[in-house]
C-alpha cells in the first residue's frame, strides 16, 4: 500500500447524536489506520450536535469537518465529501454504523489486488431494532433493476467519481438504488467480500421506514428503469472477476522492522470440524490467555462452521480466497504481515503456506516461522503435511509433530531430528470427565437398557477411518455377541456407503447411526459408552482417542501412527494392520473379549483416565508451547536465509495449479485439462530441478 494516506472516510451527518462516538469509535478500531476522516455537517441546528462536533475534531488530527450553510440532504453532504476529500480511495459510512475491526483493511486489499474493480463492499449484518443477516451485494447484478442490494457503506476509486456522483434531487430517499445504477451503466461495479464486515443500524422511525412503503418504491423502480434500464438491458450488467494472477519477480523491501515477538500469524487452510481443527482451536485459545496475540489466515474455501469459536479468540481473521485468486495471495499475505509484524507464523495444514514459506523467508527473514503436523498421508503427496514439513523444512526454525513416531518419520526422509519437537496435542481433563448420571439419562432416552454394553465409532466417514470395516467387524461380531448397541456418529463422502452397508448387516437392529452431532452430544454419548471403537487406516494419534479415555472408555483401535505412545496394554487394545479379514478377526476378538468381561473393560476405562490426567492433559502442552514460542522469539535469528526474489516468484507462480492438483473437478474434467495438469507437473519438476541444481532454494 502507497505510503501517502490511501483512504478518506467520508461520513455525513445532520444533527448527529452520540451514536456518531460510537461510529468514530469503530474506525478507530480498525487494523488499518492509514486514512484522514472526513465529517460532513449537512447544516445541523441542534446545539448538542455542534457541541458534539466539535469535541470530536478536537479528539482527533486527522477529523477535518466540513459545514454545510444549509441542510441540503445526504447526497449532496457526501458530493461536498468527496470534493474535499484527499485520499487514493473513497470509504463511505453513516453517523450510526459500525464496521469489524478488519473490515477497512480488507477492502483495500480487495479493491487493490483487483485494479478492474471500482467498488468494494461486504455482507451485513442489521441490529438494532431489527436483526438480520444480508448477503446481497454486485454478485447479483441485474437484480439491481429490482431492488437495491446494496447498503450506502462501501470503498471506491477516487476517479470513479469524475463520471458520476450522487443525485441531489433525491435527498428524500433511493440515492443509492440510483447510485449504483448509474455507475452499472457507465461500466463502473465492484466486488462483495462474503464476510459480515458491515454492521447496519436499524431504528424504527427512521427516514427509511417512512420512505420505504410498497407504492412508493414501485414509483422509484419504475424512474430508475426509465433511467438506465435500457442501457444495462443492452450492454448487460458489469461484472468483476477476481483477479486471476498478478506474478511479483522484485522485492526491493528491506526488512528493517521491528517485530512483535508476542504476535503469532497462524496459517491454516480453514475453521471447520475437526481434529485438527480442534487443536487449532484449544493451542489458540491457551496461548491467547499465555498473552500472545493472535491472527489467523485461511488458504482454503470451507464452510468454516467453527468460525464462531475463533473468534472467542481474535477477530483479525483473513480468508484469502475472498479478496483475490489463489495467484495473488501472496500479495494480501505481504499486507497482512507488514501491518502486523507478527514474530511468529505459524502452519498447521497449510499447503500453500509452505509453498510461501521461500517467498517468505526471502521477503520476511527476521519472522520465526515453525509448523504442527500431525500424521501423514500415505495416499496424498507421498505423506502429505510431514512431506511438505520435510521437504521444506530447511526454512523452518522449529516443527512440531503430534507423536515421536511422526518424527522418526520426518527424520527419516531428511529432516532434522533437533529441530523437530514432540507435541501432543492433549485435551482438557478438567472440562471433559465421565458423566454417570448424563450416560444413564441418554440411554434411558433412546430405549437402551442399563445393563446392555455401547460401543462408539465417533469419526469423519472417510477411507482413513474405514467405517466400512467398522460394519464388517460389527457383522462379525454379531455372530459371536448379541447384547450389545453399537453407535456410530459423523458425517463425510461415505456417508450413502456406511447406510447401505448397516441395512445389508446382521446387526442392524443392534446398530444406531446418528450422521452428524454436535461436540455436545458426542460427549454424553461417551458418557452412556463402554468401549470406543476406531479401527482408522492410518492416524497420527486421534483427538478422538483423547477424549474417550478421558470419558473413561476401554479403546480398540488401530496400531497406526503415535498411538501406542498413548495407548497402552492397560487401556485398551492397540490392532496390528494387516490383510482385511485378519484385522477382521482381530477386531471382533478384542471387541468381544471385552463384551465377555466387563469388569476389564471398566478397569481399562480407569487406567486410561488415570493416563491422560498425568500425562497428556491439555495445560501441559500449552505451557511446553507457550516456552519453547517465547524462546524462539527471543533468538536473534542469523539473517542467512537469501532466497533469491526470482525462485519465490518460480514458486508463486507454480502454487495456484499444484494446489488444484488434488481437487475433485480437476480429475473428473476433460483429457485436455488432464494433460495440461501433467504438463505443468513436468515444467515444475524441472523448474525444480533447476533451482536445486543452482543450490538457491532447496539444500
Amino acid at each position: 500500500m502507497n505510503d501517502q494516506i490511501p483512504v478518506s472516510v467520508i461520513i455525513p451527518v445532520f444533527n448527529p447524536t452520540e451514536l456518531l462516538w460510537e461510529t468514530y469509535e469503530s474506525l478507530q478500531r480498525q487494523t488499518c489506520q492509514n486514512f484522514e476522516y472526513v465529517i460532513v455537517n449537512d447544516g445541523s441546528t441542534e446545539e448538542n450536535a455542534l457541541e458534539l462536533l466539535g469535541k470530536l475534531q478536537q479528539s482527533n488530527p486527522r477529523i477535518r469537518i466540513i459545514h454545510l450553510p444549509e441542510n441540503k440532504g445526504l447526497p449532496a453532504a457526501r458530493n461536498a465529501g468527496i470534493q474535499a476529500a484527499r485520499g487514493k480511495y473513497l470509504f463511505f459510512i453513516d453517523g450510526d454504523d459500525l464496521l469489524q475491526p478488519t473490515a477497512l483493511e480488507k477492502f483495500l486489499l480487495t479493491i487493490e489486488i483487483n485494479p478492474k474493480a471500482s467498488f468494494v463492499n461486504s455482507w451485513v449484518e442489521g441490529f438494532g431494532e431489527i436483526s438480520y443477516w444480508w448477503k446481497g451485494g454486485f454478485h447479483e447484478g441485474a437484480v439491481f433493476l429490482e431492488e437495491n442490494r446494496n447498503t450506502s457503506c462501501f470503498l471506491a476509486r477516487r476517479e470513479v467519481f469524475r463520471e458520476i456522483h450522487f443525485d441531489e434531487t433525491m435527498r428524500h430517499g433511493s440515492e443509492d438504488w440510483d447510485f449504483w445504477l448509474h455507475a452499472a451503466s457507465k461500466g463502473f461495479w465492484g466486488i462483495t467480500v462474503p464476510e459480515f464486515l458491515f454492521r447496519y443500524r436499524r431504528v424504527n422511525g427512521n427516514r427509511w421506514q417512512a420512505f420505504e412503503s410498497k407504492e412508493k418504491l414501485k414509483k422509484i423502480k419504475r424512474q430508475l428503469n426509465d433511467r438506465y434500464g435500457s442501457t444495462l438491458r443492452k450492454q448487460g450488467f458489469p461484472f468483476i472477476h477476481l483477479e486471476s494472477y498478478g506474478l511479483k519477480t522484485e522485492n526491493n523491501f528491506t526488512d528493517s522492522s521491528i517485530y512483535q515477538n508476542r504476535h503469532i500469524l497462524f496459517i491454516c487452510p480453514w475453521l471447520e470440524i475437526g481434529g485438527a481443527d480442534k487443536f487449532n482451536l484449544d493451542l489458540l485459545t491457551g496461548l491467547k490467555k499465555k498473552g500472545w496475540k493472535i491472527s489467523i489466515v485461511c488458504t482454503l474455501k470451507g464452510e468454516n462452521k467453527w468460525q464462531h469459536h475463533f473468534e472467542a479468540i481474535t477477530t483479525d481473521i483473513f480468508y484469502l480466497h475472498h479478496y483475490s485468486a489463489e495467484w495473488n495471495f501472496i500479495q494480501s499475505l505481504e499486507n497482512i504481515i507488514r501491518l502486523r509484524k507478527p514474530g511468529i507464523v505459524f502452519i498447521s495444514n497449510s499447503m500453500y503456506a509452505y509453498y510461501a514459506s521461500p517467498w517468505l523467508r526471502s521477503v520476511f527473514p527476521k519472522i520465526r516461522v515453525v509448523d504442527y503436523t500431525h500424521c501423514e498421508d500415505p495416499g496424498w503427496y507421498n505423506g502429505g503435511y510431514p512431506m511438505f514439513s520435510t521437504t521444506f523444512h530447511h526454512l523452518l526454525d522449529r516443527s512440531f509433530t503430534s507423536s515421536e513416531q511422526l518424527k522418526q518419520w520426518c527424520v527419516q526422509r531428511g529432516a532434522n531430528a533437533d529441530k523437530i519437537f514432540v507435541r501432543h496435542t492433549n485435551i482438557d481433563t478438567k472440562s471433559i470427565r465421565r458423566n454417570h448420571q448424563a450416560g444413564r439419562k441418554l440411554k434411558l432416552k433412546e430405549g437402551i437398557q442399563e445393563s446392555t454394553p455401547i460401543i462408539l465409532y465417533v469419526a469423519r466417514l472417510t477411507d482413513q477411518k474405514q467405517p466400512l470395516v467398522m460394519i464388517d467387524i460389527i457383522s462379525n461380531l454379531f455372530h459371536h455377541h448379541r447384547d450389545f448397541r453399537m453407535v456410530i456418529i459423523g458425517d463425510g463422502p461415505d456417508k450413502q456407503k456406511l447406510k447401505s452397508a448397516i441395512a445389508q448387516s446382521p446387526a442392524r437392529d443392534n446398530i444406531l447411526y446418528l450422521g452428524s452431532q454436535s461436540n455436545e452430544t458426542v460427549k454424553q454419548w461417551m458418557d452412556a459408552a463402554d468401549i470406543f471403537f476406531l479401527p482408522s487406516a492410518y492416524e497420527g494419534i486421534a483427538l478422538s482417542i483423547f477424549e474417550a479415555m478421558a470419558k473413561e472408555l476401554a479403546i480398540v483401535a488401530a496400531d497406526t501412527g503415535g498411538q501406542k505412545e498413548l495407548v497402552t496394554a492397560s487401556c485398551g487394545f492397540l490392532i496390528s494392520q494387516g490383510e482385511r479379514k485378519d484385522e477382521i478377526i482381530r477386531y471382533t476378538n478384542a471387541l468381544k473379549k471385552l463384551l465377555d468381561n466387563r469388569q476389564l473393560a471398566a478397569e481399562m476405562g480407569l487406567s486410561g483416565r488415570r493416563r491422560i490426567e498425568e500425562y497428556f492433559d491439555l495445560q501441559l502442552m500449552i505451557d511446553d508451547m507457550d516456552q519453547q514460542l517465547t524462546a524462539l522469539s527471543e533468538t536473534v535469528l542469523p539473517e542467512n536465509y537469501n532466497t533469491p526474489a526470482a525462485n519465490a516468484a518460480v514458486l508463486n507462480r507454480l502454487m495456484y495449479v499444484e494446489q488444484q492438483l488434488h481437487y475433485e473437478w480437476y480429475r473428473k474434467n476433460t483429457p485436455v485439462i488432464e494433460r495440461m495438469v501433467q504438463n505443468y507437473r513436468k515444467s515444475r519438476l524441472k523448474i525444480t530441478k533447476a533451482i536445486q541444481k543452482a543450490g538457491n532454494l532447496f539444500r
